[in-house]
């Protein structure tokens, strides 16, 4: 049975980086934009899950923990990883239409 799992850091605008080990980590997008080969993100499932994120302004030093969240996991599918998708975004900005709807 697959565990789903992962630990992912999250880039949005500034840049900020944000960490988060989780199951499922397809919930985080939206609709895919075939004629710009993008997706929209799932602004409710991110700030759910990374809001409690610590931030951190530093690519390596948010590599670097989240190679140790990793490690203290009993066991994770899809190690770590980063999402780049939504880069253009500040989390304020998906905040905001998260509570938009």
């Amino acid at each position: 049975m697959s565990a789903d799992n992962g630990t992912y850091i999250l880039w949005t605008e500034g840049p900020e980086f944000r960490i988060k080990h989780f199951h499922a980590v397809d919930n985080l997008y939206g609709q895919y934009i075939k004629e710009s080969r993008t997706w929209t993100p799932n602004c409710r499932a991110i700030v759910e899950a990374f809001s409690s994120s610590q931030v951190f302004t530093s690519l390596d030093e948010a590599w670097d923990e989240a190679m140790k969240i990793d490690a203290s996991q009993s066991y994770s599918e899809y190690g770590t990883n980063m999402i780049t998708d939504f880069s253009a975004y500040t989390f304020d900005d998906l905040s905001d239409q998260a509570t938009r709807g």
